[in-house]
């Protein structure tokens, strides 16, 4: 017998957790999507005011081929904290891509008379419903302004954005200003000391994270590149520095 699949958790392979542990099948199920409609003036029929990607599960199928019920219960043990102490699921079936994920219910060793049987664990992705790339596309340039254009790989619609502003100059800068496509993120009265960075970044949750909260109304709530497509960048600010700007790929 054989491991078909490989499967990760924070880059922790499940087949190693025990020899006799055995990944049999992957298997990812159709994402929760929320469609808001309104009825038409007249006729039948309705119109689509939005649609909303809520979750999106994996389940993978392991067999711990253990006949001793109290080792085999030990390993589901170390199955059962792998897969819920872990954040990001990855899967040899989408190379170069990881899942946010949580686990929900931790899987059991089951029955103690059927020792073969194959057990499902099921993780449910919620904040962030879509794969996304491990490695980042970034780019960046220097002046007190500039533009750029970032290819973000995916087919997923948007994704977001994290900005890092480099002060190179000699005094601080107070005003900034970055643009990616139709959204961006504009800042005044800010104090960004020759030679500090400022970062404004998501974290695991997909929460924007500002060290100052001096947005100007102008300002978008996220800031976004499209996956898939060229996205315009462009910055000003009130002093030289180096501004880079990245986004992980997202795929549906």
């Amino acid at each position: 017998m054989m491991t078909r699949y490989g499967v990760w958790m924070d880059e922790i392979p499940l087949h190693e957790i025990a020899p006799a542990v055995y990944v049999i099948d992957i298997e990812e199920s159709v994402p929760a999507v929320n469609v808001m409609t309104t009825g038409r003036g007249m006729g039948d029929g309705t119109h689509v005011l939005s649609r909303r990607r809520q979750s999106l599960s994996v389940t993978v199928r392991v067999m711990v081929h253990e006949y001793d019920i109290a080792k085999r219960k030990e390993i589901f043990g170390k199955i059962a904290e792998w897969a819920t102490n872990g954040k990001y699921l990855m899967i040899s079936d989408r190379p170069s891509q990881r899942l946010r994920v949580s686990c929900d219910i931790p899987p059991t060793a089951g029955s103690s008379l059927r020792w073969t049987n194959i057990v499902s664990v099921t993780f449910t992705a919620y904040e962030k419903p879509y794969w996304e790339d491990t490695e980042k596309t970034t780019i960046s340039k220097t002046g007190e302004s500039g533009s750029m254009t970032m290819n973000v790989p995916g087919n997923a619609g948007k994704t977001t954005v994290d900005v890092k502003v480099e002060n190179t100059g000699g005094a601080a800068i107070t005003d900034f200003t970055v643009a990616v496509g139709d959204t961006q993120f504009a800042f005044s009265g800010i104090n960004i000391a020759p030679g500090a960075t400022a970062s404004y970044e998501y974290d695991d949750d997909g929460i924007l994270h500002i060290p100052a909260q001096n947005r100007t109304p102008e300002s978008s709530d996220d800031l976004l590149a499209v996956c898939g497509a060229n996205n315009a960048v462009s910055f000003t600010a009130s002093g030289s520095c180096t501004v880079t700007v990245s986004a992980r790929g997202r795929w549906l």
